[in-house]
């Protein structure tokens, strides 16, 4: 299990993070992701909470709806540190 902190880099990352957590567990990765043209690495995440069990399915986490799929690099609304 990888986990993460996402900086926020905008207002609407910032409501994000407010609600959730700046911790993330990093549940999938992949190079290219279908919404975007972007090449990756693009992490699938989803906020450390007391009330998920960690290490979710990927299948499960896609229906999470606080998951979200970030850019590990250069991403326009968060960075994502170690």
């Amino acid at each position: 299990m990888r986990i993460v902190s996402l900086i926020p880099l905008t207002s609407r990352a910032k409501q994000i993070i407010k609600q959730h957590g700046s911790r993330w567990e990093v549940v999938e990765k992949r190079e290219r992701v279908q919404f975007s043209d972007w090449s990756g690495p693009w992490l699938l995440v989803l906020p450390l909470s007391e009330e998920r069990a960690p290490a979710m399915t990927v299948a499960e986490a896609k229906l999470d709806s606080a998951s979200r799929w970030v850019r590990e690099f250069e991403d326009d609304n968060f960075k994502v540190a170690p």
